[in-house]
């Protein structure tokens, strides 16, 4: 179950308690929904042509919304396992349904956890962000899902 704490000040609401496993849908759901908005697919066009790999997608990716950005950092730094998996499975639909390469996928995930979301110091991290998306959305590690 996810802390009161965290689901309140996601909700707002006074105390709210879901399973981990909703949670990661809704994460996986609107993880898919920003990366097919108009302002990043135009973004990813634009990476296509000049800078196609994951540290130019972390660049030149855009913001997903606060709460998203939050809540894929808050998954990384409390449940690592669930984290590796819910990134996957976003790299996979996103490439399965929208043609979405995950090297942008992968960037873009990086790029939120590290940025978005408020103040990086108040949910510090014990991983190379990078490196743990990267493998995340590897294509081996999609093979698995």
């Amino acid at each position: 179950m996810i802390g009161r704490d965290f689901a309140h000040s996601m909700f707002d609401q006074q105390t709210v308690e879901i399973p981990l496993s909703t949670f990661r849908d809704l994460i996986e759901d609107a993880a898919i929904q920003s990366l097919t908005d108009d302002l990043t697919t135009e973004v990813r066009e634009r990476w296509a042509k000049e800078r196609p790999d994951f540290a130019g997608a972390r660049i030149m990716a855009p913001d997903s919304s606060m709460y998203l950005a939050w809540s894929l950092r808050w998954l990384l730094s409390k449940q690592k396992e669930t984290a590796s998996v819910a990134y996957g499975v976003i790299a996979y639909t996103a490439l399965k349904r929208y043609n979405i390469p995950t090297t942008f996928t992968g960037g873009w995930l990086a790029s939120n956890i590290r940025w978005g979301g408020g103040d990086p110091d108040a949910l510090p991290l014990d991983v190379d962000i990078d490196a743990f998306v990267q493998a995340a959305t590897a294509d081996e590690a999609l093979r698995t899902l």
